[in-house]
């Protein structure tokens, strides 16, 4: 906790500016909050395109028109994607494959916060399946879009949360038989404890983890791809709006508790950019991030027990990908040892 306060109040090493001529940038979650304020800083940088995503058009067009003028890049695009929806998120994957570009840096910064439990149409648990599942999924059928440059390094990030560190345990997902996504989104699970959805979004957050650190070690030897996970700290943006939206009390604490800790969506940014541009494979790949630096995350998550999950979690991921989308099957023979 110590550590997390003065994190908070540390004003961040200024984002280095580097010369992405030439490159191509998506940012999943870019119109609004951090992948916004991501987005102005490597707009700054003069790349070949940026890409952002947004769930509705409109606000991902206006946005766009902002980062334009805001940070000079006149090659600033929108695109709608739905992470709600698997078919929206397997269009977004092959209107890409189809651009014929070569993507040079992905920041998946799309995501989701509730305390209540809500079935997507999917059916699946809301936050499960946007925090973790159509995450997953975009990011595995985006491996072939991705550039096979040595340099610059093609880089994937996931913006994951501190709030993996309060998972202790394994105790929800247990017993590890095949099905633990499919049992832990169903509603009569998530409905037995008021612990559970509370919980739900440190969850898929310790998930982000897990699944950054398998695909970075299960990526082929010869593969100059970079992947690696970020806490960006609490920041003033709309992701918490829910926790805001509940009794009186909560809100009173809560706004007290923002005005001060929360830092600025900008400086939470500055991690993101951090984890998309410094260091090399050596010192970053497969790795957890927080305040512009690498961090070994929470002792749950490394632990003998954290790795079980994790590697359960993650078989249990590819299967629900594969059977989404078929073309999984070629990617991860193709891509995965």
């Amino acid at each position: 906790m110590a550590q997390y306060i003065k994190d908070q109040w540390t004003s961040l090493p200024p984002v280095k500016q580097v010369d992405l001529s030439g490159q191509v940038i998506m940012i999943v979650g870019g119109s609004r909050g951090l992948g916004y304020e991501a987005a102005v800083h490597l707009g700054r940088m003069g790349p070949k395109r940026l890409i952002i995503s947004s769930r509705e058009q409109g606000r991902g067009d206006a946005a766009a028109q902002k980062i334009k003028e805001v940070s000079g890049c006149e090659n600033v695009e929108a695109w709608p994607l739905d992470f709600e929806s698997f078919e929206s998120v397997r269009q977004y994957a092959e209107r890409m494959k189809k651009d014929g570009d070569k993507l040079d840096i992905v920041i998946q910064n799309a995501g989701v916060c509730t305390l209540t439990y809500e079935k997507t149409k999917e059916n699946w648990e809301r936050l499960l399946q946007v925090n973790h599942l159509s995450l997953s999924l975009l990011t595995l059928l985006l491996l072939p879009c991705m550039s096979t440059r040595s340099s610059p390094v093609p880089r994937i990030v996931i913006v994951a949360s501190a709030g993996h560190h309060f998972v202790k345990n394994s105790s929800e997902m247990l017993p590890l038989d095949g099905h633990v996504l499919q049992r832990i989104s169903t509603e009569s699970h998530c409905l037995q404890s008021s612990s559970i959805m509370t919980s739900r979004y440190n969850l898929t957050k310790l998930f982000n983890i897990f699944f950054v650190r398998e695909l970075a070690a299960r990526l082929r030897p010869n593969s100059p791809l970079i992947v690696n996970t970020l806490d960006p700290g609490t920041c003033q943006t709309e992701l918490l709006k829910p926790i805001e939206d509940t009794s009186l009390v909560a809100r009173t604490l809560f706004w007290i508790f923002k005005t001060l800790m929360a830092r600025s969506a900008e400086m939470g940014s500055r991690t993101i950019v951090y984890a998309a541009l410094e260091g090399d494979r050596d010192s970053v790949h497969g790795q957890y991030m927080t305040s512009c630096r690498v961090d070994k995350g929470s002792d749950y998550a490394s632990s003998p027990e954290g790795l079980e999950v994790q590697k359960a979690i993650w078989d249990e991921t590819l299967d629900f990908a594969t059977s989404i989308d078929p073309s999984i099957s070629t990617i991860i023979q193709e891509y995965l040892i």
